[in-house]
């Protein structure tokens, strides 16, 4: 057992030995009469005379609260010291009263100077709420000054009015003088309203002044008489009872502090004697119990190993058990899902009556013919969409007929109106620019309605005339892009080509650019070519994502194009484009040129990269939805359907006049971020991609001179992917039982985590060219489990530490027997896991 712990425990047992109603630091010893006189010092009062000298003293400066507190205390049992002892506690009990009195006089001062702080905040909150009043006089006077200022305005504008009105009576005919001079009288009776209404006004204003000035010096000179009163008698009876009480206090604290600091130096004295006695008994009753609780902690901890091993040995027997069970339930789940094939075939068979595939393929392509006729009688009628914006624009036009004839009617009514009454002349000028409004709203209308009805004609006229596709049907007519480049169709050494990449793509000639990638990233980028028709490129910003495939077409004399992905993009029409049955023309995106272009003559016999930046700004799975629908297809079935029936002067290159075929030569690289502005990839998406994540710092190396290569033919780079897969079959089922035999369990037993026959496609593909351009099979093997199987663990909250350290263990323990004792480790798949134990609480693993 620690020692600190017997130390701890012999403290213990000392306080426990203790008489009751001592403590450590203040209880005496219990220690013999005779001990006490024979340390007594000659030619000094006895213990016995100054133990009643203190205790008189306290007597004497003890109240009767003091003495029924002391009374009513336990006494201290002790056979020993006898009245010494007992006379010694009652005077520490009077000077604990005494100072218990003292304190809770203190604390009464204390609620007193409380309730003096209590009447300054009074005081400044008197003091506030009459600054509050103020601003209220201040505001009204500032109400008031405008009120004056308004009504001085007013009276202004009516005299200069009331000029006006003599300048207009003079110059005015002769028939208009009494009525003139009939509402001058108004004019001059309303200034007199208002000059009595503002005389009023004032009068009301220097009252209320005089009365708020009046109620606030009342208010303010009680405040403050009331306030001088509170302070005057709070400070004489504070300073009172501050007299008495540092008078009591220092009195009382000079003669019992003498007294008891004589005596206590005589006390501690005989305290040391009786406390080395109790700690060596206390020191030999704690050793027994150590030894005893020592012995009953082995025996406790024996018993919890032995249920511990029995507990584990079950654990793992019901562990077999489960998985024996769980393998019977799948043999006869695969065995009832076959016989629901049989009979579903079965019926199928009967459903179709006993014909031959040929009868019902015949059928089907009468059918087809029969809907195709009917598509194209339906394209040539007009179009109902421009019939019903012809028809809005005639409604339009008889509301505009019926607005004309209602304005003439009530032109024609105000005529009427200016012909029967005589008006003044500001009043005739009004009705006329009013009818000048309305003769313009009028004129305006009349020329909307022509506008609309010739923009309707040449629209119509356009429409009919040109072709929906022009970007298309421009590449159709381009010459350039309808002759044939010349390319090199030849023998690819996949190791040599990639050291020849990696020199030609460090180098742009165009922007002087050096981009240094390694090869191992060429690798893994060739790989990911002979693997899927979709890359995703993963890192942060700046680690040269977009670069690289434009780098590689470069290398290589391919086409390429960089199609931004934008953050509103919702749905298909953002990535492919739309019709507009109004103006009968598809709107083309980028991408839909891009692709159409690698069709023509001068792009289809060479690779075509198509660069989707920044991919997961939205979400890839809904603009991108029949995309990724159309590459899990055959090659030949591959296309992308941009209407339901064919559009009339089509380009020729569409398939049926509605669907564009995604070319053999064309691959899409999609660069993506992972910050808040991003979205997150669904795991179908990364399960059909090659993912690359690129190193946030690459070594730079020697450039050497390199000429403009000649285009690469894209049979010459499908050819050396085919000899790859030929020449390493063997090495990419070796990954693959790999992956089957030491990870299928763990990732599905422990995480749920299962995969399908595409990953063993994607496997037969990616290794063989991986370890044909100089790779190795660890190499390939280690990228396939981190970027398709491992990737799945990353942040997820149901995964155990101790499941992630045993699945790291194992796979480090297995690798040697695919890749040999000496070939390293799985850098990147160890990687993702101990970033997994970092984040569930493990500590930092040592680097090997």
């Amino acid at each position: 057992m620690p020692k600190h712990k017997n130390r701890h425990r012999s403290q213990q047992s000392q306080r426990h030995n203790m008489p009751s109603g001592q403590s450590q630091s203040s209880a005496p010893p219990v220690v013999p009469l005779a001990d006490t006189t024979a340390t007594s010092v000659p030619n000094e009062p006895s213990l016995e005379v100054k133990v009643a000298a203190v205790h008189d003293a306290a007597l004497q400066h003890a109240t009767e609260e003091d003495l029924n507190a002391a009374a009513t205390s336990s006494p201290v049992e002790n056979h020993d010291l006898g009245d010494l002892l007992r006379k010694a506690h009652e005077v520490l009990a009077l000077l604990e009263s005494q100072r218990q009195r003292l304190s809770n006089e203190l604390s009464a001062l204390e609620g007193r100077q409380k309730r003096l702080g209590d009447g300054e905040a009074r005081a400044e909150q008197r003091d506030r709420e009459q600054s509050e009043l103020q601003k209220e006089f201040n505001s009204r006077q500032t109400e008031l000054e405008k009120n004056e200022q308004a009504c001085k305005l007013e009276r202004q504008r009516l005299l200069d009015w009331d000029e006006s009105l003599k300048r207009r009576e003079l110059n005015a005919e002769a028939g208009f003088a009494a009525e003139r001079r009939q509402s001058l009288e108004l004019l001059e009776k309303e200034a007199a309203v208002l000059r009595q209404e503002l005389s009023s006004a004032r009068q009301r204003r220097s009252e209320e002044e005089k009365e708020h000035h009046a109620r606030l010096a009342k208010a303010q000179l009680a405040w403050t008489q009331e306030q001088d009163a509170d302070r005057q008698k709070l400070s004489a009876e504070l300073r009172h009872r501050r007299e008495e009480f540092e008078a009591t206090l220092q009195v009382a604290a000079r003669s019992q502090a003498d007294q008891i600091a004589q005596e206590r130096q005589t006390l501690e004295a005989e305290k040391l004697a009786l406390r080395d006695e109790q700690k060596k008994l206390s020191r030999a009753v704690m050793n027994l119990k150590d030894d005893r609780e020592l012995i009953e902690e082995k025996r406790a901890d024996l018993d919890r190993l032995i249920d511990q091993r029995a507990a584990a040995e079950r654990e793992r027997h019901e562990y077999e058990l489960k998985a024996l069970e769980q393998r019977l339930e799948s043999a006869r789940a695969d065995r009832l899902r076959l016989d629901e094939r049989l009979r579903r075939r079965e019926e199928a068979d009967l459903r179709f009556g006993n014909r031959t595939p040929e009868e019902i393929h015949a059928e089907l392509d009468a059918i087809r013919k029969e809907r195709d006729a009917l598509h194209l009688k339906l394209a040539r009628r007009p179009d109902e969409q421009a019939l019903s914006r012809l028809q809005e624009l005639e409604k339009a036009q008889e509301q505009w007929m019926d607005e004309r004839f209602r304005l003439q009617q009530e032109n024609l009514a105000l005529k009427r109106k200016l012909s029967q009454f005589e008006m003044a002349v500001t009043e005739l000028e009004s009705l006329r620019d009013h009818r000048d409004v309305l003769q313009s709203r009028v004129n305006l209308a009349h020329q909307q309605i022509g506008e609309l009805r010739t923009e309707i004609d040449t629209r119509i006229k356009t429409a009919s005339e040109r072709s929906p596709f022009p970007a298309c049907q421009q590449m159709d007519q381009d010459s350039v892009l309808q002759s044939p480049v010349l390319v090199e169709d030849k023998k690819i050494d996949l190791q040599a080509f990639v050291a020849q990449l990696r020199q030609r793509m460090a180098f742009d000639p165009d922007t002087n650019k050096r981009l240094y990638y390694s090869e191992r990233d060429v690798r893994c980028f060739l790989g990911g070519l002979a693997m899927s028709k979709l890359l995703l490129l993963q890192g942060v910003s700046g680690t040269g994502k977009t670069s690289l495939p434009i780098a590689f077409a470069r290398a290589i004399g391919a086409e390429w194009k960089l199609v931004p992905v934008q953050a509103g993009w919702r749905d298909r029409q953002d990535l492919l484009g739309h019709f507009n049955e109004f103006d009968h023309r598809f709107d083309e995106t980028e991408f839909l040129k891009a692709l159409y272009r690698a069709q023509c003559p001068r792009c289809q016999e060479r690779p075509f990269l198509l660069v989707l930046d920044e991919m997961n700004l939205s979400h890839p799975e809904q603009y991108g939805s029949d995309l990724l629908s159309a590459l899990e297809q055959d090659l030949q079935h591959q296309r992308l359907h941009l209407r339901p029936a064919a559009i009339p002067g089509a380009p020729k290159l569409l398939v049926d006049g509605s669907a564009l075929r995604i070319p053999a030569n064309v691959w899409f690289v999609g660069t993506a971020n992972h910050d808040e502005t991003t979205r997150d990839f669904a795991d179908k998406t990364y399960d059909r991609a090659h993912v690359m994540e690129l190193p946030r710092h690459r070594e730079t190396f020697e450039l050497e001179e390199q000429q403009s290569p000649a285009p690469l033919a894209l049979s010459a780079l499908q050819s050396a992917f085919d000899r790859a897969r030929r020449d390493h079959e063997e090495q990419a089922q070796r990954a693959y039982e790999f992956i089957e035999t030491n990870l299928a369990d763990p990732l599905a037993q422990r995480f749920r985590i299962g995969w399908g026959n595409r990953l063993d496609r994607q496997l037969r593909d990616f290794v063989p060219v991986v370890i044909a351009a100089g790779g190795s099979l660890g190499e390939a093997t280690d990228h396939v489990v981190a970027t398709k199987l491992l990737r799945k663990l990353r942040d997820r909250h149901d995964t155990r530490r101790e499941d992630v350290q045993d699945l790291r263990d194992s796979l480090s323990k297995a690798w040697s027997s695919l890749v040999g004792k000496s070939k390293g480790a799985p850098q990147r798949s160890l990687e993702i896991l101990d970033a997994e134990l970092r984040r569930l609480g493990a500590e930092e693993l040592e680097e090997a």
